[in-house]
This record gives C-alpha cells, structure tokens and sequence, in this order.
C-alpha cells in the first residue's frame, strides 16, 4: 500500500472516531438537559451502573458460597459446576443483574446457582426454565407466591393442594397479579359459584314463575376465580430457595 493510501485511511479512521465523539458528546448534552433526571442518566452511562452490576454480582455469589457452606462438601456434586447446563444457568443470573435490583431476588439467583448442584435438585429438570421464569417475575408477582406458600411446613405435600392458601375473587392489580402467575404455570385458577343453589327459596315461592326467576338470577351470577399455587409453583419456589424441599423427594 502506498504512503498516500495509508495516510488517506488514517486520516478516514480519524474522522470517523471524531464523528462517535461528538455523537457522544451531543447525546450526553442532550441527557444533561433533561429536568432532575439527566444527572443521574449520564452518572449511570459514565461507569455506575456497571459498578452497581459488579456489586449485585458479588452480591449473589455470597450468597450462593453461604448455601453451598450449609450442606456437607461431599454432597456437592462439583460435576454439575463444570457442566454446560451450569454454565447456561450462570449466563441466565448474569443477565438478570442488569435489571434485578431486588435483594430477594438476588438471594434467589444465588440460591438457584447453588441448588442445582445439591442431592435434593439433581432430578430437577427444569432448572433453565425456572430461571427464565423468574426472569420475567417483578418483586410483586414474588411476594404474592411467598402469601401461597403453606403456612404450616407439613403441609408441604405436593399430593395435597387442597390445603395450599387459596386467594378468592382477587380484583385491580392483584388480580393482575395471579393471572400472569398462571399464565406461567405457577398458580392454578379455578372456579367456584358465588354462592350456594338457594334451596330454601326455591321452597318458598308460591307460583312457577317465582321459582323459574329465582333459578335464573343464581344462574346468571358468574363464578368466582380462585388461585392456589401448582406444583410446578412448589417446585419453583423450592429451587429458589423459599420452600422446603418435600421429604418424599429429598
């Protein structure tokens, strides 16, 4: 290549980077001017926010050295650390600290992080889809599971739903809530009259008319919907570290 050429495509690479640095500068200006929040946007592009990231890191493998500390060290299968699946688990965490701030739920990253290599979880085959799951759950969706946990420890029977907590007629948000927590498997709606066929009524009107109108206004009351946690849901929130592990699949 000829010096002339040389020269040429410097001074080309030259005014390309010039031209980033004025983006940059006129896209910072332009944040600076934002009212009360363009301090804080330029602060977190400059450099905090993956100083933040870095703390959330540490953050979680404390947390997740604290559970592994908990079990002997010979009941850690260090095989399952080395594996693909881990390192795919790993990845998952990872992406989750640049938009998870909640403590409880870094302490459920660690947690998953750790479990996956512990006796009580080595059949658990859905160790990626938790993650994911939990992904797409906010602080909200996480409190509302921890309210459907069983309140007594015995009564984590994963053939026993029916003595799970039950939430009736949620409405607003909470409703909100539960629907997105079904529409990923965790709780169960069902449905339920809103009350009781009106026997006693129906006995007491004097003319066909009557009972026919009587009969058609409990018809036209809609069901109620009910949440209970699934099994899946269990299983979820055992492997988060917020359940007990059942003692039939310890």
């Amino acid at each position: 290549m000829a010096i002339d050429d040389k020269i040429e495509k410097a001074l080309e690479g030259l005014a390309q980077e010039s031209q980033l640095n004025l983006f940059g500068e006129l896209v910072f200006m332009t944040i600076s001017g934002i009212p009360g929040a363009g301090g804080p946007i330029a602060t977190l592009l400059g450099g905090q926010a993956k100083r933040r990231i870095l703390e959330r890191a540490i953050e979680v493998f404390d947390a997740m050295k604290e559970r592994l500390e908990e079990v002997e060290e010979a009941t850690i299968d260090k095989k399952f650390f080395e594996s693909e699946e881990f390192q795919s688990l790993l990845a998952l965490a990872l992406e989750q600290l640049q938009t998870t701030h909640d403590k409880a739920k870094l302490k459920m990253l660690a947690s998953a992080l750790a479990n996956g290599g512990l006796p009580a979880f080595s059949c658990e085959t859905h160790k990626e889809l938790f993650l994911r799951i939990l992904r797409d759950l906010s602080p909200e969706h996480l409190e509302t599971l921890k309210d459907l946990l069983p309140q007594h420890p015995q009564a984590l029977n994963l053939r026993r739903l029916s003595f799970l907590p039950q939430v009736s007629d949620p409405k607003g948000a909470k409703l909100a809530t539960l629907q997105n927590l079904a529409a990923h498997a965790l709780v169960e709606e069902s449905l339920r009259e809103a009350e009781t066929f009106p026997v006693h009524r129906l006995r007491n009107q004097s003319s066909v008319e009557g009972a026919i109108d009587t009969v058609k206004e409990f018809l036209e009351k809609p069901p109620i919907k009910c949440y209970r946690m699934s099994k899946f849901g269990l299983d979820f929130m055992a492997y988060l570290g917020q359940a007990e592990v059942p003692k039939d699949e310890a």
